[in-house]
């Protein structure tokens, strides 16, 4: 079976608030399904914790990278297989108050036993990034410069 795209949520251009949680509906139909969840932490993040549950259930962090290698912000990737289906809420939760920003995606025939592997991430600086991605279903976050929302 082909992975398919199912749907975005909650719309094309993500929820953010300056809180300790952002929450918003997901909308899953299909079968074998992956549920991606991308969060951005804005400003200092030593020891600061993000979790993210999707109906009441926790997701899986596949990995974490700081701004350029830093601590003044990050990217967190979560997901999840065989979402419940139908409109669920998504709630993504931060130790202490922090700028978050969030997004979901979600993907029908994906591979229930490895949804995700083989993660690898790139920092630099510059105007441009480049990274070589080996597998059809990826998921890319820019790095965040002095100009994101993120570092407020």
């Amino acid at each position: 079976m082909a992975v398919t795209f199912d749907a975005v949520g909650p719309s094309s251009s993500g929820t953010a608030a300056n809180s300790t949680s952002i929450t918003w509906n997901h909308t899953y139909s299909g079968s074998d399904g992956l549920l991606t969840v991308g969060v951005g932490v804005g400003g200092n993040d030593g020891g600061v914790t993000t979790l993210a549950t999707y109906d009441g259930v926790p997701m899986v962090s596949a990995g974490k990278v700081h701004t350029n290698n830093q601590t003044s912000g990050y990217v967190e990737l979560f997901y999840l297989t065989a979402p419940s289906t139908g409109t669920n809420a998504i709630i993504v939760t931060c130790s202490t108050t922090k700028h978050l920003i969030g997004g979901s995606v979600s993907f029908n025939g994906v591979d229930q036993i490895t949804p995700v592997s083989g993660i690898i991430t790139s920092f630099g600086t510059g105007t441009s990034t480049s990274l070589t991605v080996s597998s059809a279903l990826w998921w890319r976050s820019n790095e965040f410069g002095p100009d994101s929302p993120l570092e407020k």
